[in-house]
């Protein structure tokens, strides 16, 4: 656990140490990655596989998140640079919800990701 204030190094630092496949070869960082027109996902998050979760760190804020397996594919189709309706295309079909009941998880889910700093608006050119 990290001790309140801990500054991004630390963090980063505990994150390599405590989340296994997050140091060394087989760590990575998230990446950015576009969210349909208008948004990026931010370079700086860290995620790796925990039981039958991924685990998010942003270091820069000091917060994690802990994404079942809906978020998680929320979260690997917002990497890919789908949209939010592509997204809750792919959960409708894969979790077998009503496409309406998606795209409001989705929605929910990327408001939790902007208010969080994971995701935010690309300046407009």
């Amino acid at each position: 656990m990290a001790r309140p204030g801990a500054g991004r190094e630390e963090l980063r630092a505990l994150a390599l140490e405590q989340l296994p496949g997050m140091g060394g070869h087989g760590g990575r960082a998230a990446g950015a990655g576009t969210y349909g027109a208008g948004w990026v996902l931010s370079a700086d998050v860290l995620e790796a596989p925990v039981d039958d979760e991924l685990v998010l760190l942003e270091p820069a804020a000091g917060t994690y998140f802990g994404l079942n397996e809906s978020g998680t594919a929320i979260w690997r189709a917002l990497r890919r640079g789908r949209s939010a309706a592509d997204a809750a295309a792919e959960l409708s079909a894969h979790f077998d919800v009503d496409a309406g009941r998606a795209r409001a998880d989705v929605d929910r889910f990327v408001g939790r990701l902007q208010s969080a700093g994971l995701m935010r608006r690309c300046p407009q050119a």
